[in-house]
């Protein structure tokens, strides 16, 4: 330090004595010292590292093209992506870059600017990641994984509302088919009713009578065509079976022997209109003390004699004294327990042969059946003004039971999927929201640089349509399986397409929808405002 002192001194002293040639000197050393640091600064930056923030800059090297009088020539496009298919065993990576001349509006100036035109891969190669390509690819780290657990949340959604929408098409589907369904008899037209003297106190003499009675007051009707008597009413909740034998047939070990039956008054088959296929109904002479008979339908036949004749043929219906029933009649096989049910054996006795006080009362109409309910209540109080009369509807009406299971499904799974849709509508909204706020100054930038407004808009909207539509994918899958598992709750064969179709459409609509405001919101972002942002 004391010989710096002494240097610095003499240096003072040297100055003063001899000021010009001091200053020549001084002069001389800082133009030296400058021309120096400029020209080692511009070496290490053209040489030693030319390219700032480039991670390894010694395993890059530039590739040119030499022409005939040409060592450093370009190269094409499709050199570059030929290089990068066959260099794989030499060359990690291989991007392009060009000169490109933009026009850059600021404060609304435009200015003409220098810059590079490169691949897309241009900073995956060099390893670096400029602050604007960070923005440019919305990689920010701290939303990146809430946004990631947001969109696979609303695909989650959009892929579980579509499930639960195809089930409600298929349980709507399903009630069509089955108001069109083939029942095996007539509904139009035709009025029940239930009633049961006995809970009166009647006798089987006075409830024959009774029903005698009610019978020939209603013929007289000129609105009614026809009159019938049932011990349970068509597709009703309390169907009857009955323990049967069949001499000559011999059932599986693990048969159960039993048939679901009716008993019905003659014009029974008429009200309804259910054809006779072979042999005769039921008529006034299959009284109490006549032969036992009995009529079966189609499927009965089969199962029992097939290839043969039923007609004639002995049913032994009961246990522990059984009675013999003769085979009278056969019937197209129809709907007895639910319309969802396969084909099932069914027998019809008279019901003067199988008699029960309670009954179900058919009637055929000529106009509409609702307007014979007040008739129908008449008569019986004039019969007997203490006889309860209950269930009095149409026929389509009282069958509303057997729709009921369907109605129910269809109708609890089309608020749970429009719940489940409304919900995926909500939260796409939200969070395409969200993105757009949090990208405002990537899509400033954008449009700064030229990207159209509408451009924009629809870069989100296909945002929000992907997230939709990669739920929708897995939710079909999901809905074909649900479909099979369903197969056996849904009534006739009704054709899936038009559901599998209309589902995933409406939902790619609802999502439309959903990102279409934050769509516009993106395409109105004013690219000063944006850059100025925090």
């Amino acid at each position: 330090m004391e010989g710096l002192g002494r240097d610095l001194g003499y240096a003072v002293r040297s100055f003063r004595r001899r000021p010009a040639f001091s200053a020549a000197v001084v002069a001389t050393l800082a133009l030296g010292l400058g021309l120096n640091t400029a020209v080692f600064a511009v070496v290490e930056a053209l040489l030693w590292r030319p390219l700032p923030g480039v991670q390894a800059p010694s395993g890059l090297v530039q590739l040119y093209r030499a022409y005939p009088g040409e060592r450093f020539g370009s190269l094409a496009v499709p050199d570059v992506l030929d290089l990068r298919e066959r260099g794989g065993g030499f060359l990690e990576g291989v991007a392009g870059w060009t000169f490109a001349t933009v026009s850059l509006t600021s404060q609304g100036e435009p200015r003409r600017v220098q810059g590079h035109l490169v691949s897309a891969n241009y900073f995956d190669v060099l390893g670096v990641r400029p602050a604007l390509v960070a923005a440019l690819k919305g990689e920010d780290a701290t939303g990146r994984r809430g946004a990631r657990a947001s969109r696979l949340l609303i695909s989650v959604q959009a892929g579980l509302s579509l499930v639960l929408l195809v089930c409600a098409g298929l349980f709507l589907q399903s009630l069509r088919a089955a108001e069109t369904m083939d029942k095996g008899f007539a509904t139009q037209g035709r009025l029940v009713a239930s009633i049961d003297p006995s809970l009166q106190g009647y006798s089987r003499s006075a409830t024959d009578a009774f029903y005698q009675r009610l019978e020939g007051s209603l013929r007289g009707d000129a609105r009614v065509k026809s009159v019938a008597f049932a011990s349970v009413p068509p597709l009703g909740l309390d169907s009857t079976d009955r323990t049967l034998s069949v001499p000559g047939y011999t059932p599986r070990a693990d048969e159960r022997m039993s048939v679901h039956c009716a008993s019905v008054t003659p014009a029974y088959f008429e009200a309804l209109a259910i054809p006779l296929l072979r042999g005769r109904a039921f008529t006034s002479a299959d009284a109490g003390d006549a032969a036992p008979v009995a009529m079966v339908n189609q499927r009965f036949a089969e199962r029992y004699w097939p290839g043969r004749e039923a007609l004639g043929q002995i049913v032994r219906i009961g246990r522990g004294r059984p009675r013999d029933f003769t085979i009278v009649g056969v019937v197209p096989t129809g709907k007895y327990r639910s319309l969802g049910e396969r084909p099932l054996p069914f027998i019809y006795f008279a019901h003067a042969q199988e008699w029960t006080p309670g009954t179900t009362i058919l009637i055929h109409a000529a106009g509409t059946p609702e307007s014979l309910a007040p008739a129908l209540r008449e008569q019986v109080r004039r019969i007997d003004p203490h006889l309860p009369l209950s269930g009095v509807a149409s026929l389509e009406d009282s069958l509303g039971l057997a729709l009921l299971p369907a109605r129910v499904g269809g109708g609890v799974l089309a608020a749970l999927g429009a719940l489940g849709l409304a919900l995926a509508a909500v939260g796409l909204h939200g969070v395409m929201a969200t993105a757009v706020a949090r990208r405002r100054r990537e899509i400033g930038v954008r449009i700064a640089l030229g990207a159209p407004p509408g451009r924009v808009a629809s870069q989100v909207l296909r945002e929000g349509l992907g997230l939709v539509a990669r739920g929708a994918a897995i939710g079909l899958m999901g809905a074909f399986a649900a479909a099979h598992a369903l197969r056996g709750v849904l009534y006739g064969d009704p054709p899936r397409g038009l559901v599998f179709a209309a589902v995933p459409a409406l939902l790619l609509l609802v999502a439309a929808v959903a990102s279409g405001l934050p769509a516009r919101r993106a395409a109105a972002v004013d690219p000063l405002a944006a850059l100025r942002q925090d």
